[in-house]
């Protein structure tokens, strides 16, 4: 009997550990990133040229339990090279290299990620006559950010892609999400895929330039341990008072 006394004890004081243990929270955030603009026509004499850049790449965790996972775009051509018919420059994120995640802790937690790239496609014209380029472009950038506590965590991605030509921007896209404004979880994706002709007067140099930006970012708040209930303390004393009463009874 005094075993199984002790046992209510000993259940009554795991329940209240389990009580003050704090409600748990965690903040996340995942992008991708996916661009590519190839050459579909051409002309001889025309020289295409394409180059690329990471012209930023940062990540941060602060505190204990804030944890990323990022590096550098994906990009191609890493050097300067000439593109004929069919060939294309790339940018993209490695799959699932993009993220960061916070969770709860006895101190702030906070996990940020930056990547930045830049490309451009040169077009010499030296065949001695205008010429016209036919290029497609085709994107995608997606997103999704989770919380599990308005209360304590904050989540924050942006995805951003301009491309333009020195006489029109051709693309100009940006994808936000934020919570807890936007709720506790989110995510969306922009795509499109289209052709343009880019002219070029004969003797001219023309260029495209494509600039992406990811950012991101997972906070959560130190969490108080939730408070025990007044009366938890006094029943846990008086169940250990009846099993030590309940022991010397048995000893007698």
């Amino acid at each position: 009997n005094g075993i199984v006394r002790s046992g209510m004890v000993a259940a009554g004081l795991a329940a209240g550990l389990v009580l003050a243990m704090p409600a748990h929270a965690a903040s996340t955030y995942e992008g991708t990133l996916d661009v590519t603009l190839k050459v579909v026509t051409t002309q001889a004499g025309v020289t295409i040229t394409a180059d690329t850049d990471v012209t930023n790449i940062s990540a941060v965790a602060i505190g204990p339990f804030g944890t990323f996972a990022a590096a550098g775009l994906d990009l191609e051509p890493n050097d300067p090279m000439v593109l004929g018919v069919g060939d294309a420059l790339t940018m993209e994120t490695p799959t699932n290299f993009f993220r960061g995640m916070s969770v709860n802790g006895p101190l702030l937690s906070k996990a940020t990620t930056d990547a930045e790239g830049k490309g451009i496609v040169t077009v010499e014209n030296n065949s001695g006559s205008n010429a016209k380029i036919v290029f497609e472009l085709s994107y995608t950038l997606s997103g999704t950010a989770t919380i599990d506590n308005a209360a304590f965590d904050a989540a924050f991605l942006t995805i951003l892609l301009a491309i333009s030509t020195p006489s029109a921007p051709l693309v100009s896209e940006a994808l936000t999400i934020e919570l807890p404004a936007g709720g506790l979880s989110g995510g969306d994706t922009l795509s499109d895929s289209f052709q343009f002709t880019l002219a070029v007067d004969a003797g001219a140099v023309d260029a495209i330039s494509l600039s992406t930006t990811l950012s991101g970012s997972a906070t959560t708040q130190a969490m108080a341990p939730v408070p025990l209930p007044a009366a938890l303390p006094l029943f846990a004393a008086g169940l250990a008072a009846v099993g030590l009463a309940a022991r010397r009874r048995n000893r007698r």
